[in-house]
């Protein structure tokens, strides 16, 4: 046994994702041999399988959820970026002439835009965030509703 591995993908080509080898082949286009719009004789689907993977629609957000997961299981919900980072570095990225899948240097990500990631983000900081909000009152939910009567023969 060699050291762990984890690999992040979306459509296959990503390295470590040919450990759901025959999925990819299945449902994704280009994916076999010769599925390469460039000629190479080769599709997309990578060569190397990882010990564990995370599939995701877009793999920045499979990078996200593991990121926010980590953030969470630390107790440190200030180690996951807020949608301000998101979106700086999304423009940072186009700026820098980084060209988004349709060929185009602009703010997207695997095709989507910042209105799509920035509340994706938002809504994953929020949830690693509220937990320790609310811990302490815990206690007190659903008092007034039982004392009103609630949940009662």
């Amino acid at each position: 046994m060699g050291i762990y591995n984890l690999s992040i993908g979306d459509l296959g080509n990503e390295i470590g994702m040919a450990a759901i080898e025959q999925h990819i082949r299945e449902y994704i286009p280009y994916a076999g041999k010769n599925g390469c719009k460039a000629g190479t004789g080769y599709g997309i689907l990578a060569d190397t399988a990882a010990d564990n993977i995370i599939t995701a629609t877009c793999s920045d957000w499979g990078c996200n959820a593991l990121m926010a997961a980590t953030a969470f299981m630390l107790g440190k919900p200030e180690l996951f970026h807020s949608k301000e980072d998101q979106a700086t570095a999304m423009d940072a990225a186009a700026g820098a002439g980084m060209l988004d899948m349709y060929g185009e240097p602009r703010p997207y990500i695997d095709g989507i835009g910042k209105n799509i990631n920035l509340p994706l983000v938002s809504m994953m900081k929020a949830l690693i965030e509220y937990p320790p909000t609310v811990e302490d009152k815990t206690e007190a939910w659903f008092e007034n509703t039982l004392r009103k009567g609630f949940f009662t023969k």
